[in-house]
């Protein structure tokens, strides 16, 4: 029993002297931690509504702390990363995009270095030109001077911004 209690002593000890270490080392580190992220689908510009998924790679050299990642200034993960860890990885899948939406990621390390990595993913409406058509009333001979009403039809794939009509 007693040899039992002293090898628990021991053991204790040495999970103690091990944690007051990585704690002094963690408390040495002046490094920030590093982000890397890649998108998916990864491109240029994205089309208004589209989803992009995020996948976010950590390290530091000592260990990993916690992150915190927003989309449009709104928190949508704040996590601890498990103690230990010196990688880590995360993905995350915006909302539907609008014109301009920007993902933010903070990442600290056990030590409370901080770094931060923002993306803003462009949006265009459509690569698609908008369809215009014209209808004239019933017959289309017209004398100088005549009068007609003339019906315009405009349709876009997304959001029309803007539109002139010019005659002669």
């Amino acid at each position: 029993m007693k040899k039992a209690l002293c090898t628990i002593i021991s053991m204790l000890m040495l999970i103690a002297a091990m944690s007051f270490a990585t704690n002094v080392y963690a408390a040495k580190d002046k490094t920030k931690p590093t982000i890397k992220y890649e998108l998916t689908p990864d491109k240029d510009s994205y089309s208004v509504g589209e989803k992009v998924t995020v996948s976010f790679d950590f390290t530091d050299k000592v260990e990993l702390g916690k992150y915190q990642i927003d989309i449009d200034g709104v928190k949508k993960v704040a996590m601890d990363i498990p103690a230990g860890k010196t990688e880590y990885s995360v993905n995350i899948t915006t909302d539907p995009l609008k014109e301009e939406t920007k993902v933010s990621c903070t990442l600290y390390d056990a030590a409370g270095n901080k770094a931060t990595k923002s993306i803003t993913l462009e949006c265009r409406d459509t690569t698609t030109p908008p369809k215009v058509s014209l209808t004239l009333p019933d017959g289309d001979n017209f004398d100088v001077g005549d009068k007609a009403a003339v019906k315009v039809e405009i349709t876009d794939e997304t959001k029309l911004k803007k539109y002139e009509i010019t005659h002669d």
